[in-house]
């Protein structure tokens, strides 16, 4: 018999707003200040799980953006930190948040846990994020998902999206 191991790949969403800001959300069970995060589900894909943890945790619409970094840790798991927009919607908590709401970097800093606030860090100072392929359901084609962000980087690099 073969043993099968499944280690939880955690997402957090580094969201910012038109002014720079970043939103920070604090759980009921801990009370402590985290960025959006959860866990993603079995078969699902990294953009579609970012964009689930985020409206489950503080109800706003995002724009995934570039992947920003892999964490890991032998407790927890694997982490992947993407940089996301917000798009739609008013930051309001729900599900296990009690509160949330909008920061400066530097204040975001200081919030979050220091394992997470250096995540956040490498996030925002990254000088070559990746963008975020997305394998489409037809063979032989493959594109950028939602990711307006890595579309823009690709055209102007004289790429294409492989649509």
């Amino acid at each position: 018999m073969t043993e099968r191991t499944v280690q939880q790949c955690w997402v957090a969403a580094v969201i910012r707003d038109d002014d720079g800001n970043v939103l920070v959300a604090r759980w009921v069970d801990t009370q402590a200040w985290d960025l959006p995060s959860g866990v993603l589900r079995i078969g699902e894909d990294v953009c579609t799980g970012v964009r689930r943890v985020v409206s489950d945790t503080v109800t706003v619409g995002v724009t995934v953006g570039w992947l920003a970094g892999i964490h890991t840790h032998i407790r927890d798991g694997m982490t992947l930190v993407f940089l996301a927009r917000h798009v739609t919607g008013r930051a309001a908590a729900c599900g296990d948040v009690q509160l949330c709401r909008w920061v400066t970097p530097d204040v975001a800093f200081r919030m979050l846990w220091p394992r997470r606030a250096e995540q956040l860090r490498g996030a925002l100072l990254e000088q070559h994020p990746q963008p975020v392929m997305v394998q489409t359901l037809r063979p032989g084609r493959q594109g950028f998902g939602d990711n307006r962000f890595a579309q823009q980087a690709s055209y102007s690099a004289g790429g294409s999206s492989g649509s």
